[in-house]
C-alpha cells in the first residue's frame, strides 16, 4: 500500500483472514474499522500504528493480542468484541484507552494490568467465561 496520508480506513464486513503487515507502515491512521471479518491473527508489531486513536476489531476470529500492543500510546477506542480472546498481554496496562469492549471472548481471567489503565472510563467485559 503506498497510501501514506491516509488516516481512516475502513474494510468492515468482508472476507479477509489477514491483518496485513503492509497496514502497519501507514504512520498515519488514526482510525481502523476491519468489524466482520475473518482475521484470526494480528501483526506482531502493531504496535508501530502510534497515530491509531481507534482500532475496530469486534467479530473476527483473534486469540491473542500482541505485546506490542502497549505501544498503541494514543489509541482511545478498541473494539475487540465477539472474538476468541482468551488472555490480555501486560502491555494492556500502559494504554490510554477510554474505551474498551472485551464482551464475548473466552477470558477466563481478568489480567491485573486492566486495573492499571488509568483513563478507562468504558469497560464491557459481558459473556466471557470469568470466574
Amino acid at each position: 500500500l503506498h497510501c501514506h496520508s491516509l488516516t481512516l480506513l475502513s474494510l468492515a464486513s468482508n472476507k479477509i483472514t489477514d491483518f496485513s503487515s503492509a497496514l502497519v507502515s501507514l504512520k498515519n491512521l488514526t482510525s481502523i474499522n476491519l468489524l466482520r471479518n475473518r482475521i484470526e491473527k494480528l501483526p506482531s508489531n502493531i504496535g508501530d500504528l502510534v497515530s491509531l486513536t481507534n482500532l475496530e476489531l469486534a467479530n473476527n476470529l483473534i486469540t491473542e493480542i500482541p505485546h506490542s500492543f502497549g505501544k498503541l500510546v494514543n489509541l482511545d477506542r478498541l473494539n475487540l468484541e465477539c472474538n476468541r480472546i482468551r488472555s490480555l498481554p501486560e502491555s494492556f496496562g500502559g494504554m490510554k484507552c477510554t474505551t474498551l469492549n472485551l464482551n464475548s471472548n473466552e477470558l477466563t481471567t481478568l489480567h491485573p494490568c486492566v486495573g492499571s489503565m488509568i483513563h478507562l472510563k468504558f469497560l464491557s467485559i459481558n459473556e466471557n467465561y470469568l470466574k
